[in-house]
């Protein structure tokens, strides 16, 4: 006897995934037991959880069972959902469970760029956009100039701030002031960065 998935991974919006149960060897009448079960995913609230004693005719050498998924709106770690054969009445089982991954699809993904990637010292500012894609639900990142040649106080005003993003908000510009001072110095780098997403 074997269970094997139809998929190693599938979106929480797949609706459901589906098992396979089964078996090689003698055909005859035969029960197994299949249940859901272990794995991080929670039954009651990511998916439906299923526990039956599948029948297998004479002759019959497989059967699918298909598990529902969750689709919820809760942005969260993907997680595992795990299957399990035994108690066969004929036969020895030899793959004895399978995991399927179940793909959040309520998660942001994050980036910062800026709109130049050279700027003269006398045009007064830098601006950074910081974007998501994927959830547009109510959010919030972390952003901070750091990093690079360029000097906090001498050669820019730093900016650390928690921005913001309402429900369906997807992008936020931010302006960092550039000091133009009459002092002869190399290019300098400025670098900003962004941490700590509530979500995704």
């Amino acid at each position: 006897w074997n269970v094997v998935t139809n998929s190693v991974a599938v979106d929480e919006g797949a609706g459901t995934v589906t098992y396979t149960v089964s078996r090689t060897g003698a055909s005859n009448a035969a029960t197994i037991n299949f249940a859901t079960g272990g794995g991080s995913a929670v039954a009651g609230s990511d998916y439906t959880a299923v526990s039956q004693t599948l029948t297998f005719a004479a002759g019959e050498m497989s059967k699918a069972v298909t598990v529902a998924i969750t689709n919820d709106t809760l942005a969260e770690s993907n997680e595992t959902l795990q299957a399990t054969i035994n108690n066969a009445s004929a036969g020895s089982v030899n793959t004895s469970s399978a995991t399927v991954t179940i793909n959040d699809d309520d998660q942001s993904i994050w980036s910062v760029s800026t709109n130049t990637a050279t700027v003269d010292e006398g045009s007064g500012v830098v601006t950074y956009i910081v974007s998501r894609t994927g959830a547009t639900n109510a959010a919030s990142i972390n952003f901070a100039t750091s990093g690079g040649s360029a000097t906090a106080g001498t050669d820019y005003t730093a900016v650390a701030q928690v921005l913001s993003f309402a429900d369906g908000e997807m992008s936020k510009v931010v302006t960092v002031a550039i000091a133009n001072d009459t002092q002869a110095e190399s290019n300098e780098t400025l670098q900003a960065s962004i941490g700590n997403a509530s979500t995704g």
